[in-house]
């Protein structure tokens, strides 16, 4: 074998160097790179969904502190924008595809879904509506790319009235 590579020309060696090279990169990325990416990805899902929990905890908090008896939250349109969105994207399954949610001020603000259930998004669109008194000022909705059955990328700005 090595007498082989030994009697290679220049050209040929050079050849067999760069693609050995080429197949060394092409598997790092497949079997390293890939990988990594998919697991940093599902970690900073669960990222979110701490942080929303963080969220909810903090306003359940406040909620009790101070009270004489334990209340139930008020579902109602006296929440924050932030327990509110939660709440309903939960009820229609979309809190996994929240990608982000910014308040704007006490009385707007801004979400981002991406691969969303185009159906549950106009229903829990209609439920902010009709139960919370949110208002849609803004909707950016678009079909994927790849041309998944009823999946689309969506950023919404809601005011409440």
């Amino acid at each position: 074998m090595i007498k082989q590579i030994q009697e290679l020309q220049q050209r040929e060696l050079l050849l067999l160097i760069i693609s050995g090279i080429f197949l060394i990169l092409i598997s790092i990325y497949i079997f390293i790179w890939e990988p990594l990416n998919q697991r940093n990805q599902l970690t900073q899902t669960k990222i979110k969904q701490y942080e929303w929990s963080l969220v909810e905890l903090k306003y359940l908090e406040q909620l009790n502190q101070g009270a004489d008896e334990v209340k139930a939250p008020n579902i109602g349109a006296d929440q924050p924008l932030v327990v509110v969105i939660d709440i309903v994207l939960r009820k229609y399954n979309l809190y996994e595809n929240l990608q982000r949610s910014q308040p704007i001020g006490d009385n707007t603000i801004r979400i981002e879904i991406n691969e969303g259930n185009f159906n549950n998004i106009i229903l829990s669109l209609n439920e902010l509506e009709s139960v919370y008194n949110l208002s849609v000022d803004m909707a950016n909705i678009s079909a994927l790319q790849n041309n998944i059955n009823g999946k689309v990328d969506a950023s919404i700005t809601l005011d409440r009235l």
